[in-house]
């Protein structure tokens, strides 16, 4: 059966006006989509909404940011953030002595990942450290040529530095973990967290209560915290750490 007129006429005119349909929406202005910010807009009364809040791009946009995530957030520059506060408290802390102790931790999201609680039995000390080289001891006797070297390079960071310095200022605690504060062109500022493990609240504490033990008293000075760790070349595992384990020293000493 051969096409009519009629029909190529009726053809025509059906793409014309898809044509000018398309042309339409083009011209009008579309509004911007929200439904990144709130993908409930998009959702019925009495859906379920399973399904689009797991999906991981609309669930990064729109998820809101727990109190912990914006202190820690503001912790990444504290001088943009904090201002004039920031200078205050820099002033304030040069004129503290070297250790301080302190009622609560001025950073709480990242004291509370490295273990703190607020209850009994845990102490908070600000120390101080300066900055810079280290010099060695006075020489006392001989005169090898390793005596006439004055500047000491040391395998210690600052963290494990203040962290041993609290441990001799409070003998009867035990050094938990500590965290960077602040820093300038002179001295570095950490907070150490401290232990009571004599405190009744601290040994009836199941997830605490291991730091009481007789050989955990001198553990920063065994290089047991994170700190330590670190230092000691026990940060990581399996290639490049080859000759950290059981120590630097006796890797080399077992036959």
């Amino acid at each position: 059966m051969q096409p009519t007129a009629s029909s190529d006429n009726t053809s025509s005119l059906a793409l014309v006006a898809l044509a000018a349909a398309l042309l339409a929406v083009a011209e009008v202005p579309q509004k911007p989509a929200t439904f990144l910010n709130n993908p409930a807009q998009l959702l019925p009364a009495g859906r379920c909404s399973r399904g689009l809040r797991e999906s991981p791009a609309v669930k990064k946009q729109w998820r809101p940011m727990g109190l912990y995530q914006h202190v820690r957030e503001a912790w990444t520059s504290p001088r943009e953030h904090l201002g004039e506060l920031w200078k205050q408290r820099l002033m304030q802390w040069r004129r503290e002595n070297a250790t301080t102790r302190i009622e609560r931790p001025t950073r709480i999201d990242r004291a509370r990942s490295l273990g703190y609680r607020a209850k009994q039995g845990f102490i908070m000390v600000r120390q101080r450290v300066p900055r810079g080289g280290h010099k060695r001891p006075m020489i006392r006797a001989g005169r090898k040529p390793s005596h006439f070297y004055h500047s000491l390079a040391l395998r210690k960071n600052y963290r494990l530095i203040a962290e041993e310095r609290v441990q001799r200022k409070y003998p009867n605690l035990v050094v938990l973990n500590s965290y960077m504060l602040a820093k300038d062109g002179k001295q570095i500022w950490h907070e150490v967290i401290l232990v009571d493990p004599e405190h009744p609240v601290i040994k009836a504490d199941a997830r605490i209560n291991w730091i009481c033990a007789q050989k955990q008293r001198s553990r920063v000075f065994h290089g047991k915290t994170s700190a330590g760790t670190k230092v000691r070349g026990l940060a990581g595992k399996g290639k490049g750490y080859e000759k950290s384990r059981p120590s630097r020293r006796s890797h080399g000493r077992l036959q």
